[in-house]
């Protein structure tokens, strides 16, 4: 009994002295290289099959649910960000370079497709063509009010006045000359809104959806971050995080989100099934010094502290204990 008392005693304090403040560093990041060699020279398929991570993947997204305290928590973080916005009071520029945001806006541009899409979505829509029957009938009056003919001249005034009683009372006007002259827009506007299409598209295929973005530029940059803060009201807010729930809940239910996991997974193996962890590592641009660097540094903060040492030394005791007063070591030890 007297050994092994003593054994679990130096066993303890050998692996206490590992995790001493002024070793555990060392320890950590000797632990995080063995851990690291181990899976580097393995490729992903001897590590878990395709098979196997689609069955984990998918029983994942089952069980998972958005509850209300973790979109409380989502809710909560956006509010705590906004908060902070709120104190920095330098312009965007400062935070986004000019070169940075034009080149991700020439990316944007680039993706035809989908923008052709939007665009088409867009004029097409019933709040386009009302704001474009809007705009032309505006413009109608603008020029018939500011026409050198009429501007500040009193008998012009009184002809547009007096055009405008005749024609109010032309057989089917009905007294709204102006009502019948949206109308008539509205149910001709299709070719113009073809044609304000076909505009939008070929300017932004052209030299001009540079122009665009440097204009765009210039005005989003001189927005000071904390003014950002002041774009969203709170109640807009709770209203679009009480959404999230009930949309994943219906997307999930619909196999889509199942779909994507299995067939991306499907993907990754057709291309990277017999690819060693060294390799896929080196093919994202990072080195194995800085894989174990990052990870030491990551795990670190986690267990530097005395509580975790204190949790660590009465686990390795229990476990201790039992290991040297089974009956397998004390036999080893009355011998």
């Amino acid at each position: 009994m007297e050994k092994s008392k003593q054994l679990i005693e130096l066993h303890v304090k050998y692996q206490m002295n590992l995790v001493a403040p002024e070793n555990i560093k060392n320890t950590l990041t000797e632990e995080v290289k063995e851990f690291t060699n181990y899976y580097y020279s393995k490729k992903f398929k001897d590590i878990v099959t395709p098979e196997k991570l689609k069955i984990l993947s998918t029983e994942t997204l089952e069980k998972f649910n958005l509850t209300e305290n973790l979109i409380k928590m989502a809710r909560n973080l956006f509010v705590v960000n906004q908060e902070i916005i709120k104190f920095e009071n330098e312009t965007l520029d400062k935070y986004i370079s000019k070169s940075e945001f034009l080149k991700a806006a020439d990316s944007a541009i680039g993706l035809k497709d989908i923008r052709n899409k939007f665009i088409n979505f867009a004029v097409h829509s019933s709040a386009y063509a009302r704001m474009m029957s809007s705009i032309i009938l505006a413009a109608i009056k603008d020029f018939m009010m500011e026409n050198p003919l009429t501007k500040n001249n009193p008998i012009g005034g009184a002809f547009l006045k007096i055009g405008g009683d005749l024609l109010n009372n032309l057989p089917g006007m009905q007294g709204n000359f102006e009502g019948k002259v949206n109308d008539f827009i509205s149910q001709n506007l299709s070719g113009r809104i073809k044609q304000s299409e076909t505009f939008i598209q070929s300017e932004l295929d052209s030299d001009r959806a540079k122009e665009i973005m440097e204009e765009f530029w210039e005005f989003l940059s001189k927005i000071k971050l904390s003014e950002t803060s002041g774009y969203v009201d709170p109640n807009s807010i709770d209203s679009l995080f009480s959404t999230i729930p009930g949309f994943y809940d219906h997307i999930k239910k619909s196999g889509f989100l199942e779909r994507q996991i299995v067939e991306n997974i499907n993907s990754f193996y057709e291309k990277y099934s017999d690819t060693e962890i060294s390799s896929f590592i080196e093919e994202m641009g990072i080195t194995k010094e800085d894989l174990d660097r990052e990870l030491a540094e990551t795990f670190f903060p986690l267990i530097d502290s005395e509580s975790f040492r204190n949790y660590y030394k009465s686990t390795i005791e229990r476990r201790f204990s039992n290991f040297y007063n089974s009956d397998e070591v004390k036999s080893i030890l009355d011998e």
